[in-house]
C-alpha cells in the first residue's frame, strides 16, 4: 500500500467516524417525540403494551424509546380527579429532580416540597416556572 492509498483509506476513516459523531449529536439534542396516553382501563393498559411490542421490534424506535428521542406520557383524564384536586402534595426527599419529573406532575400542581439536599436541572427549573409551580424546601 503506498502513500495514496493510505491517505485515502485515513480520509474514508474519518469521514465516516465524523458522519456518525455528527448524526449522534444531532439526534442527542432533539427534541423527544412525546406520545399522550391514556389508561383508564385494561383494555387500553393492554393496547398500549401491544403498541410497545410493536414499536420495540423495530431497531430504530426501540433505540428512540431507550434513548429518549421517544417519550410517554399519560394523559390527564377527564373521569378522574387529579390528585392536585385532592390536595396531594408531591414531594422529592433526594436526588436530582429533572424535566422529566416535572413533566410527570399532575395538571393543577401548584405547589411542589423538595429535601435541602434535592437539586433541579435547569430544563426543570424553567419547566417549573412555565408551569407555575412553586418549590417549598424542607429543613433537614
Amino acid at each position: 500500500m503506498d502513500g495514496a492509498e493510505l491517505r485515502e483509506l485515513v480520509r474514508n476513516v474519518l469521514r465516516e467516524e465524523l458522519g456518525r459523531s455528527n448524526t449522534a449529536a444531532t439526534t442527542a439534542t432533539a427534541t423527544p417525540r412525546v406520545e399522550r396516553v391514556t389508561l383508564r382501563s385494561d383494555n387500553e393498559l393492554m393496547a398500549f403494551v401491544h403498541r410497545i411490542v410493536q414499536l420495540a421490534g423495530d431497531d430504530r424506535q426501540r433505540a428512540d424509546i431507550e434513548s429518549g428521542r421517544r417519550a410517554f406520557s399519560l394523559a390527564q383524564s377527564k373521569a378522574a380527579p387529579a390528585p392536585a384536586a385532592r390536595g396531594d402534595t408531591p414531594s422529592f426527599v433526594n436526588g436530582l429532580v429533572t424535566e422529566r419529573h416535572i413533566e410527570a406532575l399532575d395538571d393543577g400542581i401548584a405547589q411542589m416540597e423538595v429535601a435541602a439536599s434535592v437539586r433541579f436541572t435547569p430544563l426543570a427549573l424553567d419547566r417549573l416556572r412555565q408551569r407555575g409551580i412553586k418549590v417549598k424546601r424542607k429543613k433537614s
